[in-house]
């Protein structure tokens, strides 16, 4: 496993390739976890696997609002 510094943490480009990933740590409610393992499940994907397309459909999501905002 890689360990990053606040640097490469503030800037990934610096050490990472677009092909690679790097761990984000994210605080939920209980809740929330059980919504999202509930996704997982149905998906069946990974918890990881589900949380990471949540936040990229988010990402898409963001960008579109921003846009129409603009």
């Amino acid at each position: 496993m890689t360990h990053l510094n606040a640097t490469q943490v503030t800037h990934p480009s610096t050490s990472l390739t677009t092909n690679r990933t790097a761990q984000v740590l994210v605080k939920m409610t209980p809740a929330e976890r059980a919504e999202l393992e509930s996704i997982a499940e149905l998906e069946q994907r990974s918890l990881s696997g589900a949380t990471r397309i949540m936040i990229q459909r988010g990402i898409s999501q963001y960008k579109t609002d921003t846009l129409i905002a603009d």
